[in-house]
């Protein structure tokens, strides 16, 4: 007579061959190694995701693309789960994972490698095969099939490996849809990635993020393959242009506005990340409608209708003053500007109070300084943006030296910033600022120079070569004001307002002008 199986044991063999055949089944299984502590939500948006990335891993969509928003476990089904479950039945297979930088990927790798060597997984399912000894590293592991899985990035070229599934997981990160590095990416994705493949006519590569820009990793994938199958998943509904796959699938809402995830995404939180991302990255991450390629990254009507006429006196006594220089000099016509503005910061709200902008000598600068710390003699900080010229280390090396005979001397906390960020990168930083209405700027008949002002921010857009020595001016200064404004900003919400955030400023209690 046979050995009686305990209900344990057959709840432990259902579990395992249900892993075996569903990548559903395999992911909750696999949920507490990957995620302890952390209850699994599911819904018709995560059971989507399953969906299509099982239809895959098994060949029914050689390429595929998958747009959802932060947050919804796409990692750990597609990035994670999947190879683990693929090798479950094809241990032969070779992934390469893709992620933005190379410290990302390995974590990632180092996660699956971590899968594939659990012991209670391995004592459940009895994989087919073992990790090979010598070659178990986080960034490549082998199993003694032939199988591997390697971690690879933008920077990290994979020469030498071709893959049987080939997934990118974020392969660029938010701060990198502007300037090089998103040029870089687009090369690495349209050459280097296309040679990665055993099979090079019939190719299996699968795309998954948070949309950024047009020509983010799904944009390529379906630039480069448009017969490629896209999951998009936005966070609130929009019943106008519902996703419907091969599957058979349909975004299930009917209501515009409708969460996709109701239980970790209550619709009453949206506005709250709206405000947080400002409208463009929201509407990139969240709503997966990317932004596109040389389009504004700065609008006019955060300028035109965040306006004041006088500064309150308390802000101008208890205030956080600072300059903000960014300097070209040679007094030519063909050189860039010199651009020295002042700014004020107070309870959550920040002034531009001044701007001097021309062509200006070494020593014409100094004298703008001298100026400008004897008008605002509450001065405490002095940003000068270090250029590969050199001219803004002049300025801060005589600034801090303090010349004998020079007043400039005065100047306070005087600080070199080395900027290792696009200039679109630092603009877009500030946006969701500039959009809240908390950074104002003075009426026109006041500033005449807001005129021009306004039109280099409206026309700016990161590219090289524009004029955007204000801009640079302006988003220096804003990113270093950031935390202090976060901060009063979140105090202010404790407090009585003083005065109203958003629309133009009239404001009574304080002397007329700056």
């Amino acid at each position: 007579m046979g050995r009686i199986v305990t209900r344990r044991e057959a709840a432990r063999e259902l579990a395992a061959r249900a892993a075996y055949e569903s990548l559903s089944a395999c992911t909750e299984l696999c949920w507490p190694y990957q995620r302890p502590g952390k209850r699994l939500v599911r819904g018709w948006a995560f059971d989507a995701l399953v969906e299509h990335v099982e239809a895959w891993i098994i060949g029914l969509i050689p390429i595929l693309g998958i747009a959802v928003p932060p947050g919804s476990s796409k990692s750990t089904i597609a990035s994670r789960v999947a190879p683990f479950w693929a090798w479950l039945k094809h241990p032969e297979w070779r992934f390469i994972c893709a992620s933005y930088d190379v410290p990302t990927a390995v974590d990632f790798n180092r996660d699956r490698r971590d899968l594939v060597d659990n012991p209670q997984l391995r004592a459940l399912l009895r994989p087919p095969y073992r990790l090979r000894k010598g070659q178990r590293g986080a960034g490549k592991f082998s199993n003694d099939k032939t199988g591997y899985m390697m971690a690879t990035s933008p920077d990290s070229q994979a020469t030498g490996y071709h893959s049987t599934r080939f997934i990118l997981d974020d392969s660029l990160k938010p701060k990198d849809v502007y300037g090089p590095r998103l040029e870089k990416h687009d090369r690495w994705f349209s050459e280097t990635i296309q040679s990665r493949f055993e099979e090079q006519a019939t190719p299996h590569m699968m795309a998954v993020s948070q949309r950024l820009h047009q020509r983010d990793s799904v944009g390529l994938l379906k630039e480069l393959y448009p017969d490629a199958e896209l999951l998009i998943i936005p966070a609130e509904a929009d019943t106008k242009r519902p996703c419907v796959t091969v599957l058979g699938f349909r975004d299930p809402r009917e209501v515009d506005g409708e969460s996709f995830n109701p239980i970790r995404y209550p619709k009453t939180m949206f506005p709250a990340k709206r405000r947080q991302l400002g409208r463009q990255m929201y509407s990139a991450q969240f709503l997966q409608k990317p932004l596109v390629e040389g389009g504004a990254i700065l609008f006019k009507e955060w300028f035109d209708q965040n306006r004041y006429r006088v500064i309150p006196s308390h802000a101008k006594s208890r205030g956080h003053w600072l300059f903000s220089l960014d300097c070209t000099f040679h007094d030519g016509a063909g050189t860039d500007y010199v651009v020295a503005q002042v700014w004020l910061e107070h309870a959550g709200q920040a002034w531009l109070v001044h701007q001097t902008r021309r062509r200006m000598t070494f020593t014409q600068t100094m004298t703008v300084l001298e100026a400008l710390r004897e008008t605002y003699p509450l001065q405490r900080k002095c940003l000068i943006e270090g250029k590969a010229s050199g001219n803004g280390d002049a300025i801060a090396d005589a600034l801090t030296r303090g010349r004998p005979g020079e007043s400039a001397k005065r100047v306070r906390g005087v600080e070199v910033i080395k900027p290792q960020d696009s200039k679109g990168t630092r603009a877009a930083a500030v946006a969701p600022l500039l959009e809240a209405g908390v950074i104002l700027f003075p009426e026109d008949e006041l500033a005449p120079w807001m005129v021009d002002f306004v039109k280099e921010v409206e026309a700016f857009t990161g590219a090289p070569g524009m004029e955007d020595d204000q801009v640079d001016a302006m988003t220096q200064a804003l990113n270093h004001l950031r935390a202090r404004l976060v901060r009063g900003a979140a105090r202010a919400d404790r407090e009585p307002r003083r005065q109203p955030l958003g629309g133009r400023r009239d404001h009574l209690d304080g002397d007329a002008g700056w």
